[in-house]
C-alpha cells in the first residue's frame, strides 16, 4: 500500500509551493487507495510556533486535504532520535564532534575559495589529552563523516538515475549540541519508522536527497521511492517570490478563491490529465492522477488564471450553494494582513471605511434578496470579494471622472424625470424599468447611455456593472428612490 507524507515546517505560513507538495501527495494517496500522513517538522525550536502550526493545519483542512496519521510533532520523537543516532554512532560511520562553528569556519572558508566541499578534519578528536578534556565539556553534536571517494547515487521517478561524487558531500550534523536532530537526519528516521512509500516533493531537495540515501545505507534501510517535481516559476521564469504569488494559502482564501479552485489550479503546476481539460473537481483530480502525468519542466504561476478558474468553479455552484460559500466567507475572522500586503483587496473593493463590518458589505438579512443578487453578478464574479458592495450598502462616493461628466445639473434634471417615471411603475420589472428610460430617451431626443450612466452612478457610484435595467429590478423600487435623491442632493448647484 502507498504511503505518503507531507512534512512542513511551522517556521511560517503554509505557501503555494508547498500546498502543492501536499496537493500531490493527497491525490497520489487517494488515487492508489492509500495512506497521507501530516507531519510537523518543528525541530528548528527557536523559529518554529504553536500559531504557524496551527495555520499550516487551518490551510490543509480547508483545501479538504484530510490526513489519515497525524499530525505527528517531531519534538515529541527527540527520544527517538537521540536513540538511532547512537546505535548509528556504534558503527563508526558518525562520532560525537565537539566542534563550533568558529572553530570551522576556516575550513569551510578555504573549502569555498576552492569550490570543493569541506571535510571535518576532526580537531577535537586530535587534539592532545589534556587540552581536549576541555573540548569535551561543550555540548556535543554528531557528525556523520562522508567517504572521500566513490559516488552516491539513487533513482528518480522523474529524472532517472542521480549520482554525485561522496567528496563534494561535506561531513553533516546528524544531531545538533542542542539535542535537536537535523533535518536530513530527522526526515530519513521518521520516514523509514512511518512506512512512508513514497517520497514526493519539489527538485529542490535533491540536494538532501544523496545525504538521506547515505543515511539509508548507513542504517542498512531500503529507500522509498523518490519523485522530484520542477519548481514553480514566476511570469518571468524566475523562481516563484512573494512577488509572483507565493503567499500564504490562507491569504488566497482571504480574498475569495475557493478551495476547489486553488487544488485545482495548483495541481495543473507540473501536471496535467490530459487533452485539454482544466476545470476540474477534486473527484476528477483524484480519479485521473498518476505519477506518469507529471511534467519535468517547471510552471508559470499565473494569478490571473487562477481568477479565471475561480469564475468557472463560483458558475458551477447553484444560487444557493454560492450564498452559503459567501455567508461562510463572511464569518470568518479579521482578515490576516501577510507581509508585503498593506491591506487585502476587499478594502478596495467597498465604498465604506474599511473598519466597517467584513459581513454587511457581502450580504443582507433577506435571502430571497441576497440570491437575487447571486443570480445577477454570478457571470461575472471571479472571486466571493464581486458580491458588490453597493447592493447592501449606500455609494458614500461616486466615481470622480463618470460623476465629473455626468452628476451635473443636466443630469440631475434627467435624474429627477427618472425617478418621477420610475416611481411611478406598478410592477417593477426588467421590461418595464427598460421600456420607461427607452421612453425618456426619445422624448428628450438624446441616447439611452446619457440616461444610463448618470443612473448607474447614483445607484452604485460606479461607472460599470451589470446590466443597469437587471441592477434597477433587483434593487427595488424604495433603494432605488432613496438613491437617486440622495445624488440629487449630493450635485451641487452650479
Amino acid at each position: 500500500m502507498i504511503k505518503v507524507r507531507i512534512a512542513p515546517s511551522p517556521t511560517g505560513y503554509l505557501h503555494v509551493g508547498t500546498a502543492r507538495t501536499a496537493i500531490f501527495n493527497w491525490l497520489l494517496a487517494r488515487n492508489q487507495k492509500g495512506k497521507f500522513v501530516l507531519r510537523i517538522e518543528d525541530t528548528d525550536i527557536k523559529r518554529s510556533s504553536q500559531e504557524m502550526t496551527q495555520s499550516i493545519i487551518d490551510s490543509l483542512k480547508w483545501m479538504g486535504l484530510n490526513w489519515d496519521e497525524g499530525p505527528i510533532l517531531q519534538c515529541d520523537r527527540l527520544e527517538n532520535y537521540k536513540k538511532n543516532a547512537e546505535a548509528l554512532i556504534k558503527t563508526k560511520l558518525c562520532d560525537f564532534c565537539y566542534c563550533t562553528e568558529e572553530d570551522l569556519k576556516p575550513r569551510k572558508q578555504a573549502a569555498l575559495a576552492e569550490k570543493k566541499s569541506w571535510k571535518c578534519n576532526r580537531p577535537c578528536l586530535s587534539l592532545p589529552s589534556d587540552e581536549r578534556q576541555k573540548w569535551i565539556m561543550r555540548p556535543a553534536a554528531v557528525r556523520f563523516f562522508t567517504e572521500s571517494d566513490g559516488k552516491v547515487s539513487f533513482m528518480d521517478k522523474l529524472h532517472g538515475e542521480l549520482t554525485k561524487d561522496l567528496h563534494d558531500i561535506e561531513d553533516f550534523v546528524l544531531m545538533k549540541s542542542d539535542g535537536t536532530p537535523s533535518y536530513n537526519f530527522a526526515c530519513v528516521v521518521d520516514d523509514h519508522e512511518m512506512g512512508i512509500t513514497h517520497i514526493l516533493r519539489g527538485e529542490d531537495h535533491i540536494s538532501n536527497t544523496f545525504k538521506q540515501i547515505i543515511i539509508y545505507k548507513a542504517f542498512g534501510w531500503e529507500p522509498p521511492v523518490f519523485i522530484h517535481v520542477p519548481m514553480i516559476l514566476g511570469a518571468d521564469r524566475s523562481k516563484l517570490s512573494k512577488r509572483h504569488g507565493a503567499v500564504s494559502v490562507l491569504e488566497y482564501r482571504d480574498k475569495g478563491i475557493l478551495p476547489e479552485t486553488l487544488v485545482n489550479f495548483l495541481a495543473l503546476l507540473g501536471w496535467s490529465p490530459g487533452g485539454d481539460r482544466e476545470v476540474l473537481s477534486m473527484e476528477e483530480l483524484i480519479s485521473e492522477f498518476s505519477l506518469d502525468k507529471l511534467g519535468v519542466t517547471g510552471s508559470i504561476f499565473d494569478y490571473q488564471k487562477l481568477e479565471w478558474m475561480n469564475g468557472e468553479h463560483i458558475n458551477r455552484l447553484s444560487d444557493d450553494e454560492l450564498l452559503e460559500r459567501i455567508k461562510n466567507f463572511s464569518k470568518l475572522p479579521t482578515r490576516i494582513l501577510y507581509s508585503g500586503e498593506s491591506e487585502l483587496r476587499f478594502n478596495n473593493h467597498i465604498n465604506s471605511p474599511a473598519s466597517q463590518d467584513f459581513s454587511s458589505t457581502l450580504l443582507s438579512e433577506d435571502d430571497e434578496y441576497n440570491k437575487k443578487v447571486i443570480a445577477l453578478l454570478k457571470p461575472r464574479m471571479k472571486t466571493l470579494l464581486d458580491m458588490e458592495s453597493y447592493f447592501f450598502v449606500e455609494p458614500t462616493e461616486y466615481d470622480e471622472k463618470g460623476a465629473g461628466k455626468y452628476l451635473t445639473q443636466e443630469g440631475k434634471q434627467r435624474l429627477e424625470l427618472l425617478k418621477t417615471r420610475l416611481s411611478e411603475l406598478t410592477e417593477f420589472s426588467v421590461e418595464n424599468i427598460e421600456a420607461v428610460i427607452r421612453a425618456i430617451a426619445g422624448e428628450l431626443g438624446i441616447g439611452a447611455g446619457l440616461l444610463i450612466h448618470p443612473l448607474r452612478l447614483a445607484l452604485t457610484g460606479k461607472t460599470v456593472g451589470p446590466s443597469l435595467f437587471h441592477l434597477v429590478e433587483v434593487l427595488g423600487k424604495e433603494r432605488v428612490m432613496q438613491r437617486i435623491e440622495k445624488t440629487m442632493e449630493w450635485i451641487k448647484p452650479s
